[in-house]
């Protein structure tokens, strides 16, 4: 039984209702004995993950996300996949049900859906003629008395020769090699909705982690829908370097080395702009999927996300150094006024615009200059 990586990975449409707002991609993630489709934070909360503006031109923000999944199809003479379109609520009227990173500053732009195959999803179906049909379905459906069997793919079932040497993924790859990012370039796909591999190249040391987060940079040609995507090795053979030993395998084997979440720009860059930009894009590594799980920390509420300016303003006042005329060296060094909204955002859990912080920081500095200033 050979096992195609293409078959764990998830087209998502995110929607507000029936509108749809966005593209992204994902891939099925086994952990614990327990299915998410692990993706891009920012792919679910229809936000920016710096600025936490809304991405959508629209303005809208998800509350559900159509899942088209490959469901493995098992027989006693047939073995292949069918993909399945599933909707999946991912925000009630007063919470969520994606998981999210505990620590929220500096933030990990990655989450994750729990999946349960056997739980009964809404199956939506568009006719030639316009018409639209809903029905009832599970991803997992057993076989037997000559019905085939459906199931998901996690990616771990990929693994082959990776998953049996058992090496940790910052072992298997160095800055220079090659990778694969599998997903949906602007939401491109046929009427296999197959993901796309596009090649990468490892451009920063990932041992070592990009800005000292548990990231690394690809050098790779991604488009918008590509968010969420896994970012893979691959050997078609099986065979497996791992330092200076070569291990030997009789299968296509791969690992899973994170999640893409985009290319490195500046969320405020005109569309023009962006399309000039250097094509390095972030990759959160694998293991910040397994502490998000682990953590089980509900995503906030969509009413919830962006502090008010009280709030940053407490925040400020909570962490402000008690050392005499600071104030004067955030309003003299970016450095310090930059330390401070770390600082203040840190104690927010993440929840506001760093630039908006830093007009609250420097205007907080400003009215202690004025406090302390000796009267004529």
């Amino acid at each position: 039984m050979l096992f195609n990586p293409s078959h764990s990975v998830v087209h998502l449409t995110m929607r507000r209702d029936k509108q749809v707002l966005s593209w992204g991609s994902g891939v099925i993630y086994l952990r614990n004995e327990r299915y998410y489709i692990a993706t891009a934070w920012h792919n679910l909360t229809g936000r920016h993950s710096q600025t936490l503006k809304p991405i959508s031109k629209k303005g809208g923000i998800p509350n559900n996300v159509v899942a088209t999944i490959a469901l493995r199809l098992q027989g006693a003479t047939y073995d292949g996949a069918v993909r399945t379109s599933f909707t999946i609520p991912i925000e009630g009227a007063d919470d969520t049900s994606y998981l999210v990173h505990p620590v929220g500053w500096p933030r990990t732009d990655v989450a994750a859906i729990p999946l349960d195959p056997d739980k009964s999803l809404v199956s939506e179906m568009h006719l030639a003629d316009g018409r639209e049909i809903m029905h009832q379905s599970r991803m997992r459906q057993p076989g037997g008395g000559g019905a085939v069997s459906t199931d998901v793919q996690p990616i771990q079932s990929c693994a082959g020769t990776f998953g049996r040497i058992g090496a940790l993924s910052d072992e298997l790859i160095d800055a220079g090699d090659d990778l694969f990012v599998l997903g949906y370039p602007r939401g491109i796909s046929d009427y296999s909705a197959e993901p796309l591999w596009k090649r990468a190249t490892v451009a920063s040391d990932p041992r070592s982690g990009w800005n000292r987060q548990p990231q690394f940079i690809i050098d790779c040609a991604s488009r918008e829908g590509m968010s969420g995507a896994p970012v893979i090795a691959f050997s078609k053979s099986g065979e497996v370097q791992v330092g200076g030993m070569r291990h030997a395998g009789n299968s296509p084997s791969t690992a899973l080395h994170g999640i893409y979440v985009g290319r490195i720009n500046n969320p405020e860059a005109t569309a023009e702009d962006k399309l000039f930009e250097a094509q390095l894009g972030t990759v959160w590594k694998r293991a910040v999927i397994d502490e998000i799980i682990d953590a089980e920390v509900l995503g906030l509420h969509s009413s919830e996300i962006g502090a008010s300016e009280e709030q940053i303003n407490e925040a400020i006042k909570a962490v402000w150094p008690q050392v005499d005329g600071y104030f004067q060296k955030v309003l003299d060094h970016q450095q310090f006024g930059w330390a401070m909204v770390h600082a203040a955002l840190k104690h927010l859990n993440g929840n506001g615009n760093p630039n908006d912080v830093l007009n609250l920081v420097m205007q907080y500095a400003r009215n202690l200059r004025v406090e302390t200033k000796p009267a004529q």
